[in-house]
């Protein structure tokens, strides 16, 4: 996650220095508040499921990840 806050800081100064333009800067800051959330789902799906003593797969973890993430698109 840090490195998000790091990439919308970095998009956040090239705006302030007309390096980029605010069209170029929504485009991007929409990109990374998708890629948060996902990760924030993510983080809280395997946290949510570790709390068992068998810890789910991967392949497992990775559908219901998308799974969800397709109902997300599909509801905005």
């Amino acid at each position: 996650r840090g490195s998000l806050y790091e990439i919308e800081t970095q998009l956040i100064v090239s705006s302030d220095l007309q390096l980029i333009s605010e069209t170029e800067l929504n485009r991007a800051l929409e990109q990374v508040t998708r890629c948060k959330m996902l990760i924030n789902g993510f983080i809280n799906y395997f946290q949510k499921h570790s709390d068992n003593d068998q810890r789910p797969t991967v392949n497992e973890i990775l559908v219901a990840y998308v799974l969800t993430d397709q109902q997300r698109t599909t509801n905005n």
